[in-house]
Order: C-alpha cells, then structure tokens, then sequence
C-alpha cells in the first residue's frame, strides 16, 4: 500500500512529465541507453571550434587577486562548498569527497547516486568537477604570470580529467547541468590560454565538448520530464554556447537554435517580470541570474533578457544584498556559473555583474572591485538601480527600525523553496537572530533534508503540528499553497509587517509583525474554532541562550508560549542545527513549543505571541501598543494598527 500511494505521488509531482520519466528509467534499465549513448561514442571527431567568451584586459586589483588565488590552487588547495580540498598533485576526478572511495568506471547510467546504497553525495564529486579553479588558474596564465606551476596544473588536471572521464563512462556524465556548466568553464579555459594548453589537452578539450553537445541533446527527454526548473535553463545554456563555438556545423547550429530557443522560453517562465524567481532560493536566484548573464555575453543581445536580468538584480539590491548579510531562504548550495575571488555567501559582484550587463557597462570602479564585472564587463553605465521599496516583489516585506532589522516571507515557490510561509529573519546590530536554519544536503538520509526544508524548521506557526507543503522525496512537495504580503505601515519609531496564507486550508492564518526601538513582536492569529498549534524559534550557531533568563546574547529577552523549550544537536527528532552551507551542519539552539492556543482575533491568540526585546515585557507591551484589530470575512482579511497615532486599516485577500 505504501508504495502504490509513493507511486501516485510521484505521479502527481511530475504531472504532465510522468509517462516520459517512466520512460527514460525503463531505458536506463533494459538496455535503451547502452544503444542509445553508446551509438554517440562510435562517431567522427569534433569540428574545429572558437570559443565565444571575449578575453577583456583587467584592472591591477583583479590582476593581484587572481595571481594569489591561482598560487593556491596550484598548491592543490581547491575550495569546495567553503571546504578546503586537498585535490593533490594527481587528482582523484571520481573520489566521493565526503567519504572513502571513488565512484564507481561504468556508464553512468548504471552508478547509483539516490539509494540509500550509495557510495556518498555526488554533488560533492560534481561541485569539484565544474572546474571553476581551472578557470582561475587559466586567467592567471593569461595575466602573464611567472609561476609556472599555473601552467603546468592545469594542463595536469585537464590531461588526468580526460583520462578518467571517456565519453559516457563514470559519475560526472550523469548530470547534464553539470556537463553544461563544465562547458562554460572549459570554453573559457580555451580563450584564455590557448598557447599555453598543450596540443593533447587542447584536442581532447574540443572533441569532449563537441560529444558535450551531442549528449545533451539525446537526453533531452529526461531534462524535459524531470527537471523543468534551473536545470532544464541549465541545459539549454549548455547548448546554446556549445553550438556558438562550434558554429557553421551542421550538428552545432541545430543545437544553438534548440537552445536558444529552450533559454529564451524558460527565463521568462523562471523569472517573473519583478525579479523574483519561481526557485525561491537566494543561492538559486544568483545561479539563474548568472545563468543569464552567461547568455548576454557570449549569445546575442536579447531585450527580454536584458530586462529580466535587470530586474533579477533589482530584487537582490531591494533586498539588501549590497548593504550586507541578507537571509538565506530556501536551498543555498553555492552554485555559480562564472568565477570569482570573492567568499561564496558574497552576493555583491553577481549583483554588479547583472545591473552592468542589463545596461551598456560597469564603472570602472566596479570592474576594480568585482572579478566577475572585470572579467564579463566592459566599461559602460550599469542599469539604474530600483527605487526603494518596503515590498520586494510580493515576495518579502523588509523593515528597519533602530538596531533591528526584520525580512518577512509572504509567498514561497516551489523545488528549491522551503515551507516557509510567513518565516522572518530578525537580525539585532547586522548580527542574525533567527531565520532560515539552511540546506544541510540534498543526497543524504531524508531525516536531515526534510528536517531542514519543512515548516517544523522554520520560525513558522503550524497548526495542530502539519507542515505547510507536505514534503514529498527530496525536492518535491504534496501541495504549494498561497500566500499574500500587507502593505507595510512605518514611521522613525515603529514599523507593522503582515502576511496572509492558506496552508492550512480552510483555516487562514494571519502573521504580525511589529518593530519598535525596543522589540521586535510576532504574533499568529488562526481563523476557526480555538485549536493547538506547534512553533519553532531556530537560533543563529552564534546566538547563546540562557534557558533560565530566557535571554540571548547575554541581554536581550526572549518572550514566547509558554513552556518554551530549547533543543540543541538532537538527531532523534531532528531539530537543533543550522547549516551555514551546503554540507556543514553544526549545532544551535531552536526552542520549540508544542502547546499553543491559537485563535481568530488577538485577544484569543495571546500565547501566540513572541518575539526579542531589551527587557522582558517588551514584546507584549510593543504588540499592545499599536492596538491591533483583525477583522475576518469569507475572502477578506482587514487589519486595524495605531502607528505614531494614527489609525491605519488595510485589507487583503489571497
């Protein structure tokens, strides 16, 4: 019975895709894609090919910056998800990384990944194997660098990658966003040293790429059925930039056009005309933005995507992306397209990046302080940056009063989205509070994946303890309910955010936030009869509870349900972590509370409140003193606040 309602859900969650993945999982098992794949390995050798990425001169401060980075990683010390890898002087391009062993020298088809019987999480093999580094060490030998070690590691590991990776055989053909992804880096690799790559190398390098092409298109159909996300705009950039290298043959230009046609119909699907994107991931909205800035610099000019791209930098500038730390919602995983110098969690340059492509350029201050705008970028007049607003994009409304500083998600998407509707990020001084506990990983035991991504992991009120979505394996989820922002109200001394969703349907369930000087105030109210709901308060890795004040940071108060309790690197449950990146989980404090009453006006619901000010009664005495009303209809939900003395009423509807 289990596995007939795991066989509809699945059903249900590819939708239109099902019968085609059903399909291509019964190829991989009877033998369709030994006849397939292996048919593209009996075939001629590649065309001569040019690669499409522009060689630009660089500012002295980049120069400075590649040469140190390059000497690094000539050393063998590659960064993988903020982890320093020893990759050595003979590189291992099929070792699992986060375990022993090495993936197994078979067709791809045929290595498990998903099991619980695999040999670890591929993404790590596949992470190294984007081969960004080389790319830096390629940039440093175009620099005119002195170390020949430059040089000579980078015709090393190419000559070793082409050794262990034949056509259609080990681990790093499987994903065709990585192939891909390599593409881009490679091409890069070729404009950027063709004297210095060894003849071998530089043969091998095309005749890898020109099959590259040839691969993603026959699998097609599983990118269709599957992956109708990032990946599928993955693909289609892969051979987009595939077919312009290798333009005026017959195979490439088909493939140019299929995907340029592919990328121009899914950007506008991915991203909406305000910026955000359906991913709803901060770490995914950087790797779809560079996406786009990938397809400006080698492809031809496209108004549509201009626009988009301006407006997907928009979003991250209105969110606070160059003003400082913002919140990592939804999956981070550090994915990147292009390459830079700069830490993984810094969204600056990508910004830059985009806000120079939608315009004619970048300042010449920008192409001095950000790689990626030195190396992409010519001179020229960026996009105007968007107008300050209190709402970015219906998707979060952002508010700052004193020290605080809050984030309140009002809608959410789906694959890389968390079940999250109405989380906050509270952060006092720059330094984060709460918020989104992170990724932890994508291959690992459920337990940890779903422990991350669901409601029971975000500072989200759920009623009688369910989750808001439902997760379904590892990126899926059972439904995708909505979810609305209210206007914020604010002044100097007090700002009012609110939410409205339905996850719960057909209860509706109101989120209120207040900030004053001296708190920050949340308080849940539940349409219906009275009923129990859960809570849970993830705290930041640095952020310290004293269980008996009840205090974090040594002064400031935390106020909540009663029977609040804290919970620190619990495996069974699993609650108490926080991961900083994908990969790294380390412990922290989430306090949960299992009791709450929760009701349809705020009278009703004042267990329901919590939140952190600078003495005890802070958080209630701040929620009292805006005197909020909320007032139910069928569809409507109208909210009545005192702000610096005057009333305010707004309403909304989902």
């Amino acid at each position: 019975m289990d596995r007939v309602r795991r066989t509809w859900q699945d059903v249900r969650a590819l939708g239109a895709g099902a019968p085609m993945r059903a399909g291509v999982e019964a190829s991989k098992r009877f033998g369709g894609h030994a006849v397939v794949f292996g048919r593209l390995i009996r075939t001629v050798d590649a065309p001569p090919g040019t690669s499409p990425f522009p060689t630009l001169s660089v500012p002295a401060s980049v120069r400075m910056r590649t040469l140190a980075e390059s000497d690094r990683i000539a050393e063998g010390d590659v960064t993988v998800f903020s982890r320093q890898i020893d990759v050595g002087p003979d590189p291992d391009w099929h070792a699992v990384i986060d375990g022993p062993g090495s993936w197994p020298d078979s067709p791809w088809w045929e290595i498990d990944i998903r099991s619980e019987a695999r040999l670890g999480d591929v993404k790590w093999a596949w992470e190294l194997g984007r081969h960004r580094h080389l790319v830096m060490l390629a940039r440093a030998v175009h620099l005119g660098s002195d170390n020949d070690q430059h040089a000579d590691v980078l015709n090393h590991q190419l000559r070793a990658w082409l050794a262990q990776n034949p056509p259609e055989v080990g681990v790093h053909w499987y994903s065709n966003l990585e192939l891909s992804l390599r593409a881009v880096a490679w091409l890069q690799i070729l404009a950027l040293a063709p004297a210095e790559l060894h003849e071998d190398v530089a043969r091998g390098m095309w005749r890898h790429l020109y099959h590259t092409g040839r691969h993603l298109v026959a699998d097609l159909p599983y990118t269709y059925s599957t992956m109708r996300n990032n990946h599928l705009l993955g693909d289609a950039l892969g051979m987009l930039v595939l077919g312009t290298a290798f333009a005026g043959d017959e195979r490439a230009d088909r493939w140019l056009s299929i995907g340029t046609s592919m990328f121009d119909a899914q950007v506008e699907r991915l991203v909406r005309f305000d910026g955000a994107m359906t991913e709803d991931s901060v770490s995914y909205h950087r790797f779809v933005m560079e996406m786009l800035a990938t397809r400006l610099v080698v492809g031809p000019p496209s108004e549509v995507i201009s626009e988009r791209l301006g407006a997907a930098a928009g979003f991250l500038t209105e969110l606070g992306a160059l003003e400082g730390p913002v919140p990592q919602y939804g999956d981070w995983d550090e994915g990147r397209v292009l390459v830079g110098t700069a830490g993984a969690t810094d969204l600056t340059g990508s910004v830059r990046l985009a806000s120079s492509l939608a315009g004619t350029g970048a300042p010449e201050a920008w192409r001095s302080e950000f790689d990626e705008v030195a190396w992409y970028a010519q001179r020229g007049t960026p996009a105007d940056p968007p107008a300050p607003s209190s709402i970015v994009a219906d998707r979060f409304a952002r508010a700052t009063v004193g020290s605080w500083s809050v984030w309140l998600k009002g809608s959410s998407g789906a694959s890389h989205g968390h079940a999250d509707l109405g989380s906050i990020t509270i952060q006092y001084d720059g330094a984060t509070l709460t918020g989104d506990p992170g990724t932890g990983t994508y291959n690992g035991p459920l337990a940890i994946r779903n422990g991350f991504r669901s409601s029971a992991g975000h500072n989200v009120l759920r009623v009688e303890g369910a989750d808001q979505y439902g997760p379904h394996r590892a990126f899926r989820w059972e439904r995708k309910p909505p979810g609305v922002l209210g206007r914020v109200l604010a002044s100097d001394h007090t700002a009012v955010l609110w939410a409205l969703h339905a996850a719960f349907a057909p209860r509706r369930v109101v989120r209120l936030v207040v900030m004053g000087h001296d708190a920050v105030a949340v308080a849940d109210v539940v349409t219906g009869e009275a009923t129990n709901a859960h809570l849970t308060i993830p705290l930041a890795p640095t952020v310290t509870y004293d269980e008996d004040l009840r205090t974090v940071l040594g002064a400031i108060s935390v106020d909540g349900p009663g029977g609040l309790a804290p919970t620190r690197g619990s495996d069974h449950p699993f609650r108490g972590w926080w991961s900083p990146t994908y990969g790294a989980i380390e412990p922290s404090t989430w306090l949960t509370c299992t009791s709450i009453d929760t009701g349809a006006d705020l009278d009703d619901a004042d267990s329901a409140v919590w939140g952190f000010g600078t003495s005890r009664n802070a958080v209630r005495s701040l929620i009292r003193s805006v005197h909020p009303e909320i007032r139910w209809t069928h569809d409507e939900v109208t909210l009545g606040v005192d702000v610096d003395g005057h009333r305010h009423s707004e309403t909304m509807r989902l």
